[in-house]
């Protein structure tokens, strides 16, 4: 019904629809590609999100050489927790020099950020992990459904890499999602429009990650 309406009032425009991943069973996006395939719709691509399956997943789920560093940051008293709104500063920051070190920008800027937290504020959630009272590591955190915890954002501090303190951040946001009883943690994507990265590709899958296939088809109306 969206796609005839959407026919009716723009005839003739490109559309390109993004599907859920296909774990998440409760927007049945197989049925959604098989109602887009019969109207027109082509596959562009099939992404890839790397979720933790919490039912099952484990810390020993981590590779071994995520462990040892698991060990070492618990061994260097680092410390992880949820934190308010009045610190979203201090967790964008660490984000915002990550990406630079990358010779990118986040996705969304502290003002953007900000208004995400004042218009859902029981979706997003902040944590921040230190060592010795010093950040080392920071993440932001949607409930993007009934089930599922999203990883928005995570990054570490140059000073403390060497204990890579995102894997203690992803055991710890797979706990507390576990405690709010959700299914999944997905920490996005390895690709970009299907191909895959093979550094971001190896880096979840070490934290004990599997892919569920995501489909952007496009149609003209």
């Amino acid at each position: 019904n969206i796609i005839f309406g959407l026919k009716t009032n723009f005839p003739g425009t490109h559309l390109e629809i993004r599907l859920p991943p296909v774990h998440l069973t409760e927007f049945d996006s197989a049925a959604q590609l098989r109602i887009l395939s019969d109207l027109g719709a082509n596959i562009d691509f099939i992404e890839r999100s790397y979720y933790l399956p919490l039912e099952n997943w484990s810390h020993s789920d981590l590779s071994k050489g995520n462990r040892k560093k698991y060990r070492q940051w618990v061994e260097a008293n680092g410390t992880i927790q949820e934190v308010g709104v009045n610190r979203i500063s201090e967790v964008y920051e660490i984000i915002r020099l990550n990406r630079l070190t990358l010779g990118v920008e986040p996705s969304i800027n502290l003002e953007g950020l900000q208004s995400l937290f004042s218009n859902f504020p029981a979706e997003y959630s902040l944590y921040l992990g230190q060592i010795n009272h010093e950040n080392a590591v920071s993440a932001v955190v949607v409930q993007n459904s009934f089930r599922q915890d999203y990883v928005f954002f995570w990054a570490d501090t140059l000073k403390f890499r060497h204990l890579s303190p995102v894997v203690a951040m992803c055991d710890f946001l797979g706990q507390s999602a576990r405690e709010k009883s959700m299914s999944f943690l997905d920490l996005g994507a390895a690709q970009i429009d299907g191909v895959d990265i093979p550094g971001l590709v190896r880096f979840k899958t070490n934290l004990g990650a599997i892919p569920s296939d995501k489909y952007q088809v496009s149609l003209t109306l």
